[in-house]
């Protein structure tokens, strides 16, 4: 923070979890004023309780951004813009073809729910030694992210979830963003993960691990859940951990999440 002051660094670019981190330091650290000009967030969902936070105490022009390895970012909007739509993640560049489609991959109309395809010129066409990875995620010139959500009418991509990471409760299916987004939103939580677990007979339940203030009052995290989620979604356990598993691209490393101790 003092580094970023002395060498008046005006832009930080980062993922969400990355923001979130240096959001911590600046709301533990009132007497630092952050110099930022202009912010993007990258990588993974921007959450709306992250975005207001992050406008209010370190620089109000924040941008969020979609976007991966495969295709570089192909959307992007003034986070201010997009906060209050549930999953929206930015408008689709001019040279960005995206569908949502069906399990059959036909095209879904603006606004339906679907998996998610797209296709540009940034876009490479495999993994290179690596057939079997290629003709999961490549397709008729389609790349594949493994997302679920929509677009609509003027472009704008909403994810709605990822397609390995829905919980399956007995036939009652939630995207386990949906939870979190929920868990981030109560003050002092910083990151949050939800995963299914079986209990002693076998019945999938839902577990959530948070990381944040070292006071959390899980009690009243539990009630929060509760007054904004179905009751069969509202966690059964959650955990404070000191921190949540992420990949080298620093999203939440989901098939990671069972073997944390709690």
């Amino acid at each position: 923070m003092q580094a970023f002051d002395l060498y008046k660094v005006q832009c930080m670019i980062a993922a969400p979890a990355g923001v979130a981190e240096f959001l911590d330091y600046y709301e533990r650290s009132p007497d630092f004023s952050c110099p930022f000009q202009i912010m993007f967030a990258s990588g993974s969902l921007l959450s709306r309780a992250l975005s207001e936070r992050v406008r209010a105490r370190m620089c109000s022009n924040l941008l969020a951004t979609y976007g991966s390895t495969e295709i570089s970012p192909v959307a992007a909007a003034a986070a201010h813009k997009i906060a209050d739509i549930k999953g929206a993640v930015g408008y689709l560049a001019p040279w960005v073809s995206a569908q949502s489609v069906d399990d059959a991959n036909r095209p879904l109309g603006a606004g339906l729910e679907g998996r998610i395809r797209m296709r540009s010129h940034t876009c490479v066409d495999g993994y290179l030694g690596n057939a079997e990875e290629s003709q999961k995620f490549f397709q008729d010139g389609w790349f594949y992210p493994g997302d679920l959500g929509m677009i609509t009418e003027d472009r704008l991509l909403v994810i709605t979830g990822r397609e390995n990471a829905v919980i399956n409760l007995g036939g009652d299916k939630v995207n386990p963003e949906t939870i979190e987004a929920v868990l981030a939103s109560f003050p002092g939580v910083l990151h949050a993960a939800a995963f299914g677990r079986p209990d002693d007979l076998g019945v999938e339940r839902i577990w959530a691990f948070v990381t944040g203030q070292s006071n959390l009052d899980l009690n009243a995290l539990a009630r929060h859940c509760a007054a904004k989620l179905p009751s069969l979604f509202v966690p059964t356990k959650i955990f404070q951990i000191k921190s949540i598993p992420l990949n080298a691209m620093g999203r939440l490393d989901r098939t990671s999440l069972p073997g944390v101790l709690p």
